[in-house]
This record gives structure tokens, sequence and C-alpha cells, in this order.
């Protein structure tokens, strides 16, 4: 009885989970995320799940082959690992920038999660990559930044309360 509970002991102990992505990205590029699953023991680990959790902030692109797709999550079931041995999946996402910040806005933190579970006694291992998001959205400008005046030379058409008057201008865009 004791040996196999060594061996179980040696397995939940002996199963790593490294979850790496980029530290920093702009907003709209593609983050690549890889976990690596290993297996330090003396003994196969058995089959187990592997699940990547994301922020809000990025949005599911592409993922290694045999994923599941949920919402705001995908994951794989992963075979036995043997000893010494180890597995990597891997999950790209669009990073975005909240609709309120801008180019000179400080960067905002998202993260993504790694859980394998499966193993012996309920036992999970996690690991989390965190990375700064940058905005590349321009400051909105003031009209007067922007080049933009507007004035008024003829003011000779009275316009009767309710009523209304239409004023065209072309910009310097429109004169091509």
């Amino acid at each position: 009885h004791y040996p196999l509970r060594r061996q179980r002991q040696m397995c939940i102990r002996d199963s790593e989970l490294d979850l790496v992505a980029p530290t920093e990205a702009m907003s709209g590029a593609v983050v690549e995320c890889i976990a690596t699953v290993r297996n330090a023991g003396a003994v196969a680990s058995p089959p187990t799940t592997l699940e990547f959790t994301w922020d809000p902030m990025f949005s599911p692109l592409e993922a290694s082959d045999g994923y599941k797709l949920g919402t705001g999550q995908v994951s794989w079931t992963l075979p036995a690992v043997e000893p010494g041995g180890q597995l990597r999946r891997q999950i790209n996402l669009r990073a975005q920038a909240p609709s309120t910040s801008f180019r000179e806005s400080p960067a905002s933190r998202s993260c993504v999660r790694g859980v394998l579970s499966g193993l012996p006694g309920g036992v999970m291992v996690a690991d989390e990559a965190c990375l700064m998001v940058r905005s590349v959205t321009p400051r909105p400008r003031t009209p007067r930044e922007a080049g933009l005046r507007l004035s008024l030379a003829d003011l000779d058409d009275p316009v009767q309360i309710g009523g209304c008057l239409l004023y065209t201008s072309p910009s310097p865009r429109d004169r091509g």
C-alpha cells in the first residue's frame, strides 16, 4: 500500500506547468502564450486537462490542435506524460487596450491563466502570465489643435425662433 501512495505523491508534486507570454504588447498585436507541462517525476503522469482563461481585453485567434473553445477559455485533454517528458500547447490572442485609453495613457495590465487539472487527489497546478497592453490610439485633438477655425461673415439672413439655417463649408480635405 505504501509504494502506491508514494508514487501518487511524486506524480502530484512533480507535475509542472510553465506559462510564457510577452511582458508587453501594443493594442491590436497578436500575443503568443505557450504552456509547457513537464513531468519531473519518476512515474508517468495520468492524462490531464489543460485550460487557459484570459481577461476580457483579449480575443482568441488560434490554438494548438485538439482544443475545445469556450467563452473566455480554451482547453485540451492531454495524454499521460512519461517521466522527464513534456508537452506544449499554445494559444494566440489579440490584445486590446481599453477604449478609454490613448497612446499617452499608462498601459493596462491583462493576464492569461493556465490550470492543469485531473491529477490524483484533485490537485491542480496553475500559472499566470500578465502583460502590459499599450494603446495605439492618439488622443483626440481639440478643434484648435486640429487647425479647425470657423468664422461667419454673413449674418444678414434672419432666422426665426424654431427655424434653422445650414452653412456649408469645405474642409481642407475636400479640396483634394
